[in-house]
């Protein structure tokens, strides 16, 4: 049976270049966005996962590779995941970087969720954590591989679509506190006159009213003035 440890998801981190990358990898290369290499998922349903997984990048900037294994053998699992991630350079065609490699490891059992910095304030460790045990453990018992895959990816999509919610409403609210306020809506005006368009000597005077529809009322005399 499969205990706490048992999947591990791992994000790229961004850094797509290897400093020390062998000529030949040590990985399959992937054929879409599921590599199913334990076979413990049916076609239909890497099929269905295989269509989520290319609307995502496709729409939503994020790339999630779904790969099943029997065994990293004597390597960690992080470190496998890792060094698999960054050989199929995972995340490196969004910008920023939102890309997502999700492992499993049959026969080792283990699980294990690690974010890249672009996804940090999306994927909170703790609701990570909660996210697995609600999705992993319960179906992977029953090796139920495809459910536990399926709900976990939605709703770490569902929490990546919130995030950018947030983030437009966030961007909508300081535009909208920055935001100018047009000629019709000001109360001052200071008005500036020169001979003609070569002139850099002019004479500026105040103009107020008490509302947007009232008429403008000199506040004071010309005053001279240099436009540069």
């Amino acid at each position: 049976m499969f205990g706490k440890t048992i999947l591990l998801l791992l994000v790229l981190f961004g850094f797509i270049n290897l400093q020390a990358q062998e000529k030949n990898s040590a990985f399959s290369a992937p054929v879409g966005f599921v590599n199913d290499f334990a076979n413990v998922l049916d076609q239909s349903g890497k099929e269905k996962l295989e269509n989520l997984l290319r609307k995502w990048s496709k729409e939503n900037n994020l790339e999630i590779a779904v790969v099943t294994v029997k065994t990293t053998g004597n390597t960690n699992i992080f470190d496998y995941s890792l060094a698999m991630a960054r050989d199929w350079k995972v995340g490196s065609k969004t910008k920023p970087g939102y890309g997502v490699l999700l492992l499993l490891a049959v026969e080792d059992r283990k699980y294990h969720t690690q974010i890249s910095r672009d996804l940090e304030n999306v994927f909170p460790n703790t609701k990570i954590g909660d996210l697995q045990r609600q999705n992993f453990v319960p179906n992977f018992r029953k090796n139920d591989f495809y459910t536990g895959i399926y709900g976990y990816l939605n709703a770490l999509f569902s929490f990546y679509t919130d995030f950018l919610n947030n983030q437009s409403k966030s961007l909508s609210k300081s535009s909208a506190q920055t935001k100018g306020y047009s000629f019709s809506e000001a109360l001052q005006a200071v008005v500036v006159t020169t001979n003609d368009w070569n002139s850099v000597q002019g004479k500026a005077q105040l103009f107020e009213r008490k509302t947007g529809g009232s008429e403008w009322i000199a506040a004071g005399k010309f005053f001279p003035v240099v436009v540069g």
